[in-house]
């Protein structure tokens, strides 16, 4: 077989032409039946949610916390940034399923389109176009950024930190430095993982860079300080949760002590469970929401591109930084292949001593393996020009099949199914409920957390959550009128989907739920 040149051969006009083709397809993707795929609301969408809405009209969580720099949520914590994104959204457009899916829509977006110009200017056109179509083809890459998990913010988030940093220590520009910074101390508040990635990550980044004169010391200086300012509240979190500090509360930010404080996580005792770790990485885990065993996260016939990718950037890396033993003047910049290597490594560890890893908790480690799976594409093509379209025709089969089952059977294969509940008829079920009595209200309308889908359906303000509230263990028991504890002696109940319980009574059906009421 002949190689081909180097060069892949595009004019300006193709590539932009191109690209943005690659985009409208990557919004298509991103924004078709998004408030109907995935089917209903996560619990912890709709406690995202809830608090978006409180804390865009007053400012305060649903339990009264000005800016609080991680949310009680359901008593264990959750991270902040999504909601905070949220609340611009449901300020501007009020809560709907699809409203509170944008900022995991926009969030990706964005993230692609700095990874096309990270890429194109560290491995040219074709890796920049292949980066873009890959993240509107890839399982993994559509399912993360359709619903508001805010864990997997971290994912785009990783990508703009990470370039940020390449272009600091590729142009040396103080406000480079300083952005960079601010980037990963964002990154911080997306999820809790962050905690250990970033730390492996920029240890390896920066100890290299500066040992081998690629980072002056008013540099890291420039890097850390807006990092450090970040990071602080989330510090002042883990202390006031571990009973070092009471609860903070400043005109800036609050810190509240969470109800149950998970942590002990990670743990080296974890290695030893999680040595299928790359079946979860590359196939599936046990929530659909995250991918199906058909697909895989990344397509099974990336599994052993990736590992070329791998090879392919430990030997550049190699090569690299020999160089700079064997040669007086070292090669200019910092390699992004040892950058997404140090990220690769700091992703893996973590995930290896993580208490029960799934890919939503493990998230970030796809940045770098999308990467490496660019690297091997690039790769092939400049040796055997034929394989671009051999494999984009594989790609475009997988994207095919995949799409019919996300879009169109999936929601139908898990409605009310892991951890999501359909919100259709809720509203009207509780509406009707409140005609039968005077009085108690029991909903039963969620396997978790009944209460907070009750609280949006029924368009309950967070004042009126704070005062009616009856918090029992570290759980949300009742509302107002409404109880989420079984008791017999009610006179309506309103569950999701039909009871055995109380089929002696009469029932009344909205979409997914029922009423009853005694005659």
């Amino acid at each position: 077989m002949t190689a081909t040149p180097k060069n892949f051969a595009l004019s300006k006009k193709a590539e932009i032409v191109l690209a943005g083709i690659l985009a409208v397809f990557l919004v298509a993707v991103l924004t078709f039946k998004l408030g109907e795929v995935p089917a209903g609301l996560h619990v912890d969408e709709a406690g995202m949610a809830y608090d978006a809405m409180a804390l865009a009209k007053d400012g305060m969580d649903r339990f009264g916390y000005h800016n609080p720099v991680y949310l009680i949520n359901f008593g264990g914590g959750q991270n902040a940034l999504y909601t905070y994104l949220a609340s611009i959204v449901v300020r501007v457009f009020g809560f709907s399923i699809w409203a509170i899916r944008i900022p995991a829509v926009v969030m990706a977006l964005v993230a692609a389109g700095v990874l096309y110009a990270l890429m194109r200017r560290a491995k040219g056109k074709l890796a920049a176009l292949t980066s873009l179509a890959l993240m509107a083809i890839l399982p993994f890459a559509v399912m993360h950024a359709r619903w508001g998990l805010e864990s997997y913010l971290l994912f785009p988030m990783v990508i703009l930190a990470v370039a940020a940093l390449w272009w600091a220590l590729n142009e040396h520009k103080m406000w480079q430095f300083v952005l960079a910074g601010i980037l990963l101390g964002v990154t911080l508040y997306t999820y809790a993982v962050s905690y250990v990635i970033l730390p492996i990550f920029l240890a390896i980044v920066i100890i290299y860079a500066l040992v081998t004169k690629r980072m002056r010391w008013m540099e890291l200086v420039a890097l850390v300080v807006p990092l450090g300012l970040l990071a602080l509240p989330l510090m002042l979190m883990l202390a006031v949760n571990q009973g070092w500090l009471g609860e903070i509360s400043t005109p800036f930010f609050s810190v509240p002590k969470m109800w149950f404080y998970r942590g002990g996580e990670f743990s080296l005792w974890n290695i030893g469970q999680n040595l299928h770790i790359l079946a979860v990485i590359f196939g599936c885990d046990f929530l659909r929401y995250n991918a199906s065993a058909k697909f895989g996260t990344m397509y099974y016939v990336s599994v052993p591109l990736v590992v070329l990718g791998i090879g392919l950037m430990a030997r550049q890396v190699a090569v690299w930084a020999r160089g700079d033993k064997t040669t007086q003047k070292k090669t200019k910049g910092f390699s992004l292949d040892a950058m997404m290597l140090a990220l690769l490594v700091a992703s893996f560890g973590c995930a290896m001593i993580m208490a029960q890893p799934n890919i939503n908790k493990i998230n970030a480690i796809f940045v770098p393996l999308i990467y490496a799976l660019v690297v091997a594409i690039v790769w092939l093509y400049r040796r055997w020009r034929w394989s671009l379209m051999v494999l984009g025709i594989i790609y475009a089969v997988g994207f095919g099949c995949f799409a019919k089952w996300y879009f169109w059977e999936y929601p139908v294969e898990t409605r009310n199914e892991d951890l999501f509940v359909s919100m259709e008829g809720l509203a009207e079920a509780l509406d009707f409920a409140k005609t039968k009595t005077d009085g108690e209200i029991v909903a039963q309308v969620a396997p978790q957390q009944p209460y907070i889908y009750v609280l949006l359906a029924d368009g309950i303000e967070a004042e009126e959550f704070r005062r009616d509230k009856v918090v029992e263990n570290n759980g949300v028991v009742r509302v107002g009128r409404y109880n989420f504890v079984m008791n017999p002696e009610a006179e309506v109940f309103v569950t999701l989907g039909e009871s055995e319980n109380l089929q002696g009574l009469q029932q009344k059906q909205f979409g997914d739920f029922v009423v009853y009421f005694r005659d």
